[in-house]
């Protein structure tokens, strides 16, 4: 018999294709309203960091304003010290100058006294020939003062005592007078006051209108210190 041929395989069906993936849609754009709030955030953010930028600014220059009128002032309290300190200095410079001078004065009147009192032995007789106070013998006998030439010098000036003012009491001026060896006098000077202003230059006025004194076997000392009373 002939053979049949089998029927062909029927074909397996074509799977479908799967659907497509669905995206989610974009959100729809912010309305404007919110993007101003944005804005207005951003602004004061910005003017809140400006405010605390200018606070901190204000508070670094009002600490650098402390700083200097702490200088200042630590600076006019060492000038004031450092002043303070000059003037003690210059206190005690002028009291050390003082105390100098004094002992200057002191000395200076030490050395007239003790020229005084050798003019004054002089004028007793008992300096020597060459006018030291410690000689003695026959230089001393010739060298001194006669016994009257005290007076005699005297006599020379009180007549030219002329008072211009009424003078109380009994004061007594003691002159150093300087004299050239012809007796002409060419210093004088109040060595030891009265007192009294007006007796002392009257004294000197006197002193000056005589010019010239006596000599005494003729010879004078170059220094003398005369006595004036206003009453003998």
């Amino acid at each position: 018999m002939p053979q049949v041929a089998a029927p062909a395989p029927t074909p397996a069906p074509t799977p479908a294709p799967p659907p497509p993936e669905r995206r989610p849609e974009p959100a729809p754009p912010k309305p404007v309203e919110a993007d101003r709030e944005a804005e207005i955030a951003l602004e004061k953010a910005a003017k809140r960091k400006k405010e605390q930028q200018a606070a901190r600014e204000a508070a670094e220059r009002e600490k650098r304003a402390q700083e200097k009128a702490l200088l200042l002032k630590k600076a006019a309290e060492d000038k004031r010290l450092a002043d303070e300190k000059i003037a003690q200095r210059q206190r005690q410079t002028a009291l050390e100058d003082q105390r100098k001078q004094a002992k200057e004065a002191a000395l200076q009147d030490a050395n007239t006294a003790k020229q005084r009192e050798e003019n004054l032995k002089r004028m007793l007789g008992q300096a020597g020939a060459t006018g030291a106070a410690n000689a003695t013998g026959n230089a001393a006998r010739d060298a001194a003062p006669s016994a009257d030439y005290a007076g005699r010098i005297k006599a020379r000036i009180k007549p030219n005592i002329v008072l211009t003012q009424e003078v109380v009491g009994n004061p007594i001026a003691e002159v150093e007078v300087r004299c050239a060896p012809d007796g002409s006098i060419v210093g004088r000077r109040i060595f030891k006051t009265s007192g009294n202003p007006v007796w002392d230059d009257t004294v000197l006025r006197a002193i000056d209108r005589t010019a010239k004194l006596p000599l005494d076997n003729g010879q004078i000392l170059p220094t003398m210190i005369l006595v004036f009373p206003r009453q003998e």
